[in-house]
């Protein structure tokens, strides 16, 4: 019944005290029917939504992650530059989280994909990534030379999907090309994703005023219609501007949410991340609600203890665990539950970029969020 009355909410201060019961009333007598697969969308980036994938690929549910196109760093820069095409280091994390696991190959298979190179020419780059640059070739053969680059690269994620059997599918959110920009406070832009992102090049403490593109991205179509259908949308867990808030602030994307019945989940992250937030929960929270249109009807947020060796490698970054002070945040739900992997993620040899090296763990995030559309 909460997140029933958290969706309907935002629309009160529209309505008499009449008119609100009424809607509520026929919200809540509206039939549900869990005989039909519920349809679960991720919008993200990063290693975050691929966690948030893989743990639920293995339950029956209809899968769709939503990936940014604002990447600017490592090997998705480089192929965005020397070939005009979308960054692909994202999606490619994505169809990997969605390979089919019933035998060892299949992971042997997601191995392969996610082999970086260490040097030569082809130093720094994700197999996964060139394998997706060949299929844009292909995408524009199959359809036509003079299909836009990014159009040619979201054909490019469409045909891995299906050549390599994944359960779900891979969207970018928008086929134009863009950068994300940051305003601070001080006035001061700094532009693209990868800057934004490095934790080095930003005073403790410091975060973004604003957030936009430029040009403006409009949201592509089948990414429009997946989270229209959907049952859930998942936001989080990953860096709030670079990862989340660049999936939002996508023309159509917060109108969408706006007007979607769907429950809208807040994964929130384990860790701070200098340069973007605070270690304060309520303030992503609100943040990312800002940007979204609305509230979120469930937030999930670890309540296990982070490892200290942990905590000392994060604070060389300036980076803390996110406090749970979001004490009964209204109109939300709120789920504390231990959420957190026992496995600290190493560095790949040939990996230029600073990446997150404590994750949640795929299977309770997963289960925890099929059991909320039970």
């Amino acid at each position: 019944m909460l997140p029933t009355f958290c969706k309907y909410l935002k629309y009160f201060r529209d309505l008499s005290f009449f008119e609100f019961v009424i809607y509520m009333v026929i919200s809540m007598k509206k039939p549900t029917n869990r005989a039909t697969t519920p349809r679960i969308t991720i919008l993200g980036g990063g290693t975050g939504s691929s966690v948030v994938l893989k743990g639920l690929v293995r339950y029956p549910v209809r899968l769709t992650g939503i990936t940014t196109v604002a990447d600017s760093g490592g090997s998705s820069n480089t192929l965005r530059k020397e070939y005009g095409v979308l960054p692909f280091g994202d999606a490619a994390s994505q169809l990997t989280a969605l390979f089919p696991t019933e035998n060892e190959n299949d992971n042997l298979l997601a191995d392969l994909f996610l082999v970086r190179f260490d040097k030569g020419s082809i130093g720094g780059h994700k197999l996964g990534n060139l394998i997706l640059l060949g299929l844009t070739y292909v995408a524009k053969q199959q359809l036509k030379e003079g299909l836009s680059p990014g159009l040619a690269s979201a054909k490019a994620i469409d045909l891995a999907s299906r050549i390599f059997r994944v359960n779900g599918q891979v969207l970018p959110v928008s086929v134009d090309d863009v950068q994300l920009i940051a305003t601070y406070k001080d006035t001061k832009k700094v532009v693209g994703e990868h800057l934004i992102d490095d934790p080095k090049k930003h005073p403790k403490g410091r975060k973004p005023a604003h957030y936009h593109l430029e040009p403006p991205a409009s949201l592509y179509d089948p990414a429009r219609k997946a989270l229209v259908e959907s049952d859930a949308i998942i936001l989080g867990p990953g860096d709030v501007g670079t990862s989340t808030i660049a999936n939002l602030v996508v023309d159509g994307v917060k109108d969408t949410i706006g007007r979607s019945h769907a429950l809208l989940v807040h994964v929130v992250n384990l860790m701070s991340k200098n340069g973007q937030t605070s270690n304060s929960a309520r303030e992503q929270v609100e943040e990312v609600a800002r940007y979204s249109g609305r509230y979120p009807d469930v937030i999930l947020i670890n309540s296990a203890p982070i490892p200290n060796d942990v905590i000392r490698l994060y604070a060389e970054e300036g980076e803390l665990p996110v406090e749970d002070d979001l004490g009964d945040i209204f109109p939300c739900r709120v789920i504390r539950e231990d959420l957190i992997t026992t496995n600290v993620i190493r560095k790949v040899k040939g990996d230029i970029l600073a990446r997150s090296v404590f994750q949640h763990d795929p299977d309770k995030l997963g289960k925890l969020i099929y059991d909320l559309l039970q």
